[in-house]
């Protein structure tokens, strides 16, 4: 009679993480105010996990958060064509000045996938939210801002790379050409200066105003006639600012609006009656 082979998981995450909290409340006359905060911290790491032998052990995710990026260390670029072929990518068959120099990890004389290795981190190790209340008589103010921080993002979108070819580039291309911020533009795509490394890894740390609120209550000896027990006036804004070394899209979701819906910043106001 056959048989068949047993399988089993291999892995082993450890998980770990700290939370926390804190609420204050207090008034000045008619003035009333809280101002609360929380925070979380967050990592996971691999104890055990199936991959290959590795000849190189910068290679292994052992011991190395779930969340890590793995790609190219970017050292400069090349000054001078000969130098270009000092080291050869097999990325292409030939380089020239100004495109990328990345670190011969195992020193084989080529730089090719072998040369990856963990160089960033794609969560946050900090998860935080901020909230506001202001009153003051009929007046109220409440606020909400949200923030991540100590993680990277790759910019590796369309919307990033897009130097190359005879079509329209984007607003990061244009205005970062001259910084030496990104690659030379080129008709045919030079795939060493496109391979993920950190060159294209910023920091991914950003504070939103996620939502505010401003809203008026009349006074109740002014609507007692109408029979109404309360009417508010308010007006809403969300997704309204946001704080960022990231640029022109959205930290929180930085494909939104380039190969996804954008997340939009919307305005409302309107009225609430209680009978």
């Amino acid at each position: 009679l056959g048989g068949t082979t047993p399988k089993f998981n291999f892995g082993e995450i450890r998980y770990s993480g700290i939370e926390t909290a804190i609420n204050y409340k207090n008034h000045l006359g008619d003035f009333n105010y809280s101002i609360g905060c929380n925070a979380a911290t967050q990592e996971a790491d691999y104890i055990k996990i199936d991959e290959p032998n590795y000849r190189n052990g910068y290679q292994s995710l052992k011991d190395k958060s779930i969340y890590s990026y793995y790609g190219l260390t970017y050292i400069d670029r090349y000054q001078s064509d000969a130098e270009a072929l000092e080291v050869p990518s097999l990325y292409d068959n030939v380089l020239h000045a100004g495109d990328l120099k990345y670190k011969d990890m195992n020193g084989d004389g080529v730089i090719d996938d072998n040369d990856r290795s963990v160089i960033g981190r794609t969560a946050p190790r900090l998860i935080y939210s901020v909230n506001l209340e202001l009153k003051y008589k009929g007046f109220e103010l409440s606020m909400l801002g949200t923030g991540r921080a100590f993680y990277d993002l790759p910019q590796t979108s369309s919307y990033f790379w897009n130097g190359w070819g005879d079509g329209n580039y984007s607003a990061f291309v244009r205005n970062n050409l001259s910084t030496g911020a990104y690659p030379a533009l080129t008709y045919n795509k030079v795939e060493n200066n496109f391979r993920g490394s950190d060159f294209w890894l910023v920091d991914g740390g950003f504070f939103k105003i996620q939502n505010v609120q401003l809203a008026y209550s009349l006074n109740q000896k002014l609507i007692k006639p109408l029979k109404i027990r309360s009417l508010t006036f308010f007006v809403n804004g969300t997704n309204v600012y946001t704080i960022s070394k990231v640029k022109d899209v959205d930290p929180e979701s930085i494909n939104s609006g380039v190969n996804t819906y954008p997340l939009f910043m919307n305005f409302t106001g309107g009225l609430k009656l209680t009978f």
